[in-house]
């Protein structure tokens, strides 16, 4: 996990002006960005939250996957919770 002191995504061209951390990446590392409408959805039944620690299981099981086949799997995911935000999400895969 790496923790966020705001946004990563839409903000091309003004990121440095918020980060100046940097992280390396191994073979095999799958990185998952995504707004708060996904950490945010609740489940259909229960009416609890994603939360990071529901995305963090998420890619403990599925990280290891394509970065085509974890996309496709989180959507399946996200089909048993409801949100009345926008979701967006960029998964990056190391294959080098």
């Amino acid at each position: 996990l790496i923790e966020s002191r705001g946004g990563w995504l839409g903000l091309v061209g003004i990121m440095e002006d918020f980060y100046s951390d940097s992280f390396t990446m191994d073979k095999g590392d799958t990185l998952l960005l995504y707004t708060d409408g996904m950490s945010e959805a609740r489940e259909k039944n229960s009416n609890q939250m994603i939360n990071t620690s529901g995305l963090e299981k998420f890619l403990q099981e599925h990280g290891k996957l394509s970065a085509k086949e974890i996309k496709e799997k989180l959507l399946h995911f996200l089909d048993d919770y409801h949100n009345n935000d926008d979701i967006t999400f960029m998964i990056v895969k190391k294959v080098i």
